[in-house]
C-alpha cells in the first residue's frame, strides 16, 4: 500500500488544508482487521517521519490525521490515523447548494432567526449616580448596528 505523508498547518475546521512537505512511502502493511475511519499500518522505521502529522491513503481515497506513532521493534513503526472528513470529501461539500441563516455576507431575511443578537464589545458605558429604584418609570433603549433594514 502507498501512503503520502504531509505536514498539515491548517486548523481542523478548515476544508482546504494547507499541506507542506510531501513524503511518499510504498510497501506499507495495513494491520487487519482495520477500518477506513481509523486505519493502522506498519511501516519500516524512517528517520524524520515524526515531523509529519497528516497522511493521504490512495487505497481509501481519504485524508487522515496521524493520531499516534509507535516504535514497534526498532525497525518498524505502527502508525494510527483518524479520517479527516472535511478534506476527504471537500469536493462534495463545496458542491452542495446551501441556504445558510448564519452567513454574514449573503443571508435570506425571510428565514426565521430566533437567536439573540450578540455584541462582543462595549462602545459606550455610563455609570449611574443613583439606583434605578429612585427613578420614575422609564425605558432604556440599546441598539446594535449602523443602519436600517431595507425591505
Amino acid at each position: 500500500m502507498d501512503i503520502k505523508f504531509y505536514q498539515n498547518v491548517s486548523d481542523k475546521r478548515v476544508i482546504n488544508k494547507t499541506l507542506n512537505i510531501e513524503y511518499a512511502l510504498t510497501g506499507c502493511e495495513l494491520i487487519e482487521p482495520s477500518s477506513a475511519i481509523n486505519p493502522e499500518f506498519i511501516i519500516t522505521r524512517t528517520p524524520g517521519l515524526y515531523q509529519y502529522n497528516y497522511v493521504y491513503i490512495p487505497y481509501f481515497s481519504r485524508y487522515y490525521y496521524i493520531t499516534d506513532m509507535i516504535d514497534v521493534d526498532g525497525q518498524q513503526m505502527k502508525i494510527k490515523c483518524h479520517v479527516d472528513v472535511l478534506m476527504s470529501f471537500k469536493n462534495q461539500i463545496l458542491n452542495c447548494p446551501i441556504n445558510s441563516r448564519t452567513n454574514e455576507n449573503n443571508y435570506d431575511m425571510y428565514l426565521p432567526d430566533d437567536r439573540p443578537i450578540e455584541s462582543r464589545y462595549i462602545r459606550y458605558s455610563k455609570k449611574f449616580n443613583q439606583s434605578f429604584e429612585d427613578f420614575t418609570p422609564s425605558y432604556i433603549l440599546i441598539t446594535v448596528g449602523n443602519g436600517a433594514i431595507d425591505l
